[in-house]
């Protein structure tokens, strides 16, 4: 028998060694970071009722694969009110900031 027909079983063993232990160590780390992320989230849910009010989750449709609709919830970051320096009101209209030289 040759060397190369008997190496192929053992780089097919090798293979499946190697995905079982990524996914073991992939699930064991969910496991482990999903405790500290839903405090996280949480944190930032209860900052945004109090700074913000409620609601504090927006339901958003967006387009998946193969251009199929799905829902996603987000946390509401944003303000109505724009910010210093992003936008700013000029003459009755709401435009961004304007660099030198770029013509409008």
């Amino acid at each position: 028998m040759s060397s190369a027909g008997s190496s192929a079983p053992e780089s097919r063993d090798r293979q499946c060694v190697y995905w079982g232990t990524k996914r073991a160590a992939d699930l064991s780390a969910g496991v482990f970071l999903a405790a500290p992320a839903a405090l996280l989230v949480g944190l930032a849910a209860a900052f945004g009722a109090v700074m913000q009010g409620r609601p504090v989750l927006l339901r958003q449709e967006r387009v998946g694969r193969g251009g199929v609709p799905f829902r996603l919830l987000k946390l509401r970051t944003m303000t109505g009110e724009p910010s210093f320096g992003r936008a700013y009101q000029e003459e009755g209209r709401l435009s961004g900031p304007v660099s030198a030289g770029c013509p409008r």
